[in-house]
């Protein structure tokens, strides 16, 4: 975390300015753990970032309070390079302040974005290099129902209020979904950690088999009823 924490404040003069860039690294790392992860932070490595609009709504409040942070620095006080720095810091956040106007989280649905799609994803991005890591993936799946339910709270909150995605977009993701229930579940992108669980040489072989049972047995079950969920809202509620 240290280093990369001074990559996130490097060639910056300035500690205000290098304070808030590290504060907002650090936000980054915590509302975003599985992408923290592939950048080098493994403080979250067995969580999944929080979807419910409680969550999105205190990170969106915590993204305007480093705005008016960055906003409140004395800028004619830094060197060339920080009032450039500074500048398109501010810049970064201003965009993302006005494009959280959207609430995309509430109606946004397509074949590439989308929690199912996102999900898949994991295997990728957790990598399973000992007990540790593969502990940590499990602990990840064991969240995955909870992502996908707030994904399906968000969607049906945005369609109370009248905002949903066209029908093309949510007829695709749809087939994406009903595809993968239906395909045989040794086909699915989540199991495939299983074999390299199993294939771990630095642990015991029943750790090994304890943890890829449970993956296996909470993939099958409880991730599978949260995809057939999703796939029912998607077709009987926000399909027009």
């Amino acid at each position: 975390m240290f280093a990369l924490a001074a990559e996130a404040k490097a060639g910056v003069e300035s500690p205000e300015l290098q304070a808030i860039l590290v504060s907002h690294w650090d936000q980054k790392m915590q509302n975003n753990p599985v992408w923290g992860g592939t950048m080098g932070d493994h403080r979250f490595d067995d969580k999944l970032a929080d979807s419910s609009e409680k969550a999105l709504m205190e990170r969106r409040a915590s993204t305007k309070q480093l705005l008016q942070e960055a906003k409140a620095l004395d800028a004619s006080a830094f060197s060339s390079s920080d009032a450039v720095t500074h500048a398109l810091f501010v810049e970064e956040l201003e965009r993302s302040v006005e494009r959280e106007i959207c609430q995309g989280y509430q109606w946004s649905v397509s074949a590439r974005g989308n929690p199912v799609s996102s999900v898949n994803g994991l295997p990728d991005d957790h990598k399973v290099t000992d007990l540790a890591s593969a502990k940590n993936l499990l602990a990840r799946y064991q969240q995955i129902p909870k992502q996908i339910d707030e994904s399906i709270a968000n969607l049906r909150a945005g369609l109370a209020a009248g905002r949903v995605a066209n029908a093309e977009s949510i007829r695709r993701t749809i087939q994406l979904v009903q595809g993968q229930i239906e395909s045989p579940l040794a086909d699915w992108p989540l199991m495939k950690p299983v074999k390299e669980i199993r294939a771990l040489s630095e642990a015991e072989e029943a750790e090994r088999e304890q943890v890829a049972t449970a993956l296996t047995t909470l993939v099958e079950g409880e991730v599978m009823l949260a995809f057939k969920r999703f796939h029912q809202v998607l077709e009987r509620e926000l399909l027009p």
